[in-house]
């Protein structure tokens, strides 16, 4: 079930509210979205509730309200907004008109009438004091209540210990009164927050967009002509034309003929599957017809399962990222820093002058605020994620980008990782074989689903075997194919077998046997995906160590690794899936790039683990990373987001430190005050902002 949870401010009320599984029992899991305050809350069905979890965040401070659909989603976010403006309009307006009565007393009006008007600024302050304040108090409790600070603590002290002292000189005759100046000051942190707040959910919800039939460029019929739109676009009854190997974006119904479509997304299932018109196809399957086929659209893109599956992954992607954490915790730090050294400086200037150490000590707790450095963060991580799916790539956790700029080691899977996975049959020994022998090699073969029998077929199909008579109708009995051997039956009372022969450089050779007899030779060779050697190339330059590691025979594997630069003491052939899992397990820095299920335990075993293949559910259960796209023709393109994100995060942080104590000096030096330091304070988080978008155009 989804919540929107209003009055998360930062990484570390994403915290509270994902660590409540732990004191709630049959809460199984909690995850916030930091730009827009979904929440997706798991519960046991037998001992969880949901009422007890909304109750729970409610007593964190917060405000969660139940979404049943997208709609209600949107107009929660509006809710808040709206909220946020009221607040701001009513503080706006009270401190406009505070300071109206002010300049009366500022022009020098004494006597009954200036004491009227502080009375009048009270009333108006009070709204300020006990409503436009309340954000700010919630934080604070908080903060106290789990034995910390947070920004909003010494914001909440100076303008309540403020709130007071004015009211007691108002009622004593005094002089001190600040009713203009704490509603001014307030009204601009509001103002402030507000903006931050914007950005900040402008930012990170359009980079943080991993619906993946959003970056999908789909051809829509409109005016008789084929225009290219994205996948959210599209409306049911819509009329689409799918191309070869592109996705389908939504579900939709078959208007060609007939069409090939890839389920290994979805399912992990090898095999195309053929389907004619009318027939439903369901999103998330690649068009393998090599003509464009016409499709009508069946239900909007977001209500299929392939969206579903999407929006898990978003969702999870910077859930409890181990960045996130380390940047609230130096978010931490510095505030804690910031206000033992206001706290400091407001003990020792009390004795020169108590005004202006009240002021300094402000405008330094005002400005110094570590919001910017624990925005940059998720900002930077977004960054990468969103420019991740551009380029057919889908992430689990954001963790891995900082595990990949530490690898050094990768582990390559041959079969369907680097080749097409299918095969080619080059030759024959003898060259020219009697119908006979094809017949019966053709018979063998006729119901095997192995990519060397759909070879062979192929092969014969277009070949015309002249030699010798027409061959005899054939008919095997005990016709059997064994997985990872070949297929048999007897013939006449012999026994003829189809299988491995060995390897002949880069060819396998397959061998037809009678009674245990070689009699003649096929040679088949695997041909490498495209863009696989300059990726190889590309990794080998930037210092990486490739290792190619396969269930083939060694030779063969040798063969291959020499073809593509690697170095023989660096291939493995004939190896187990337990065997890869042992050499991942037992290397340092490791990248894992495999088939999502046969290699599953390697890329348990890996720092890192890239699928290429299988059901992208099933295999981001054991793997960090799953490639759309044939090939590994992204991996560089993710080596090099991992060391971009590194150094995004860098220069945010540093960006952040510098504004901080160049701004913290400037302020407890009196060269800037709480209402100047209140103007300020956005603009560290401007500056982030900018050099995140700098640094991701490209």
């Amino acid at each position: 079930m989804k919540f929107h949870v209003a009055g998360i401010k930062c990484s570390k009320c994403i915290q509270k509210i994902e660590d409540l599984p732990k004191s709630i029992e049959g809460l199984v899991d909690v995850r916030v979205n930091i730009a827009n305050g979904m929440t997706v809350v798991q519960i046991d069905p037998q001992s969880g509730s949901f009422s007890r979890v909304a109750d729970a965040i409610r007593k964190l401070g917060f405000l969660p309200e139940p979404i049943q659909n997208d709609s209600q989603e949107e107009l929660a976010r509006k809710k808040e907004l709206r909220q946020d403006l009221i607040r701001l309009a009513i503080v706006g307006a009270c401190a406009g008109n505070i300071m109206t009565f002010s300049f009366a007393n500022y022009f020098g009006q004494v006597g009954v009438g200036a004491q009227w008007m502080n009375y009048l600024s009270l009333i108006l302050f009070l709204p300020v004091l006990f409503y436009g304040g309340i954000p700010f108090y919630q934080g604070a409790y908080l903060a106290l209540k789990g034995k910390t600070i947070s920004v909003d603590t010494p914001i909440t002290i100076a303008f309540v210990f403020g709130s007071i002292c004015s009211i007691w000189s108002l009622f004593t005759n005094r002089d001190l009164i600040y009713f203009d100046s704490l509603s001014g000051f307030l009204f601009l942190i509001l103002l402030s927050r507000w903006f931050q707040k914007r950005l900040q959910r402008h930012f990170l919800s359009k980079m943080q967009s991993l619906n993946f039939a959003g970056v999908l460029r789909t051809f829509r019929k409109q005016n008789e002509e084929w225009v290219a739109v994205p996948g959210p676009a599209l409306q049911e009854k819509d009329l689409i034309q799918i191309r070869e190997g592109e996705i389908v974006p939504a579900d939709v119904h078959l208007v060609s003929a007939s069409g090939l479509f890839d389920f290994s997304f979805l399912t992990g299932e090898s095999m195309p599957r053929s389907f004619t018109r009318g027939m439903h196809v369901p999103a998330g399957t690649r068009c393998l017809s090599q003509l464009p086929l016409e499709a009508e659209v069946a239900s909007k893109p977001e209500s299929s399962e392939f969206a579903r599956l999407m929006q898990e992954i978003r969702e999870g992607a910077l859930h409890k990222v181990r960045a996130l954490n380390l940047a609230d915790r130096a978010a931490r730090i510095l505030l804690i820093t910031v206000f033992t050294l206001a706290t400091l400086f407001l003990l020792v200037y009390w004795q020169i002058d108590p005004e202006q150490a009240i002021a300094r000590s402000l405008a330094l707790v005002i400005l110094a605020c570590p919001c910017a450095m624990a925005f940059g963060t998720p900002l930077a991580l977004s960054f990468a994620l969103k420019k991740s799916v551009e380029n057919g790539i889908l992430i689990k956790s954001a963790d891995v980008f900082e595990k990949l700029a530490t690898s050094k080691n990768i582990f390559l899977d041959k079969t369907g990782t680097i080749t097409t996975n299918r095969f080619r049959v080059v030759r024959t020994a003898p060259e020219n074989m009697s119908a006979e022998l094809v017949e019966i090699i053709l018979q063998l073969e006729v119901l095997s689903h192995h990519p060397i029998a759909f070879a062979i077929r192929e092969f014969f199909s277009d070949k015309k075997w002249v030699r010798g008579p027409v061959a005899p109708v054939i008919e095997f009995d005990d016709h059997i194919e064994t997985p990872g051997v070949g297929v048999s039956g007897l013939y006449g009372g012999r026994l003829y077998e189809v299988k491995r022969a060995g390897v002949h450089q880069e060819e396998k050779r397959v061998g037809l046997f009678r009674d245990g007899v070689l009699i003649c030779e096929l040679f088949l060779s695997e041909e490498l995906l495209p863009g696989t050697e300059s990726s190889l190339e590309d990794l080998r330059q930037r210092g990486y160590s490739v290792t190619l590691v396969s269930g083939d025979h060694k030779n063969f594997v040798c063969e291959l690794g020499q073809q593509l630069g690697i170095s023989q003491d660096r291939c493995f052939g004939e190896l187990s899936p337990l065997d890869k899992a042992m050499m991942v397990g037992t290397s340092s820095n490791t990248v894992m790039i495999g088939d999502g299920v046969n290699d599953s335990l390697a890329l348990q075993k890996a720092q890192v683990g890239i699928a290429v293949r299988g059901s992208v559910e099933i295999a981001l259960r054991t793997a960090d990373i799953y490639l759309l796209h044939q090939g590994i023709g992204a991996v560089p393109v993710l080596f090099d987001l991992a060391h971009r994100v590194k150094g995004m995060l860098r220069k945010n942080i540093t960006i952040s430190l510098i504004y901080n104590s160049v701004g913290g000096i400037a302020a407890l030096l009196g060269y800037v005050n709480p209402f100047v330091a209140a103007l300020l304070m956005p603009i560290s988080s401007g500056i982030i902002l900018f050099n995140s978008w700098w640094e991701s155009r490209s």
